[in-house]
């Protein structure tokens, strides 16, 4: 397990078990114990090379990551600008965190929650921005070792009305190396 992604918000949710920061929000928005991790629900997401994931299946599990500056900024090396989602596959159950920042480091947020399930070389996940309340629902897809979203239903905007949704709409994201995003 990689302690690189262990919150101070995991360890008060549940004492003594490595939890990441999308996961303990997950279980305090549904109200579920530090009994359900006793279930082989892995929650912080560890390398590619350590991860689990169903036996023959592609594999979602791992550090996944988007650009999101023009050319212009990418030569100006411009700060941030980029999504990210850290996954973690048990069997046909993900669970993970996302992140989202603006280029020149606007707005951002890391560890927004992500849960779902995959079939196939396709999963549907849930992906929510606690600092804004936003919830949508999307399609993640693995296509040529690069993982494919699109988001397809906002489940409840983002707060106040009218801000950035700090959830990547849409894009081509690249495996990296595990990392903390934080």
């Amino acid at each position: 397990m990689n302690r690189l992604f262990v919150s101070s918000l995991g360890e008060k949710a549940c004492p003594g078990k490595p939890l990441g920061p999308a996961v303990a929000v997950v279980l305090a928005m549904w109200g579920l114990g530090c009994g359900l991790l006793a279930s082989n629900v892995m929650a912080a997401p560890r390398p590619a090379s350590e991860a689990a994931s169903t036996p023959g299946a592609p594999g979602f599990a791992g550090n996944w990551e988007i650009d999101l500056r023009t050319p212009a900024e990418r030569q100006a090396q411009l700060e941030c600008g980029h999504a990210y989602f850290q996954l973690e596959q048990r069997g046909s159950e993900i669970l993970g965190e996302h992140g989202y920042a603006t280029p020149g480091c606007g707005q951002s947020q890391i560890g927004g929650p992500v849960h779902g399930r995959v079939k196939g070389r396709e999963a549907l996940l849930e992906v929510g921005s606690p600092k804004q309340g936003a919830l949508v629902r999307g399609k993640a897809t693995l296509v040529k070792g690069q993982l494919k979203w699109q988001t397809l239903e906002v489940v409840q905007p983002a707060a106040p009305a009218g801000a950035l949704m700090l959830i990547l709409p849409q894009g081509v994201l690249k495996r990296v190396p595990a990392q903390n995003f934080d």
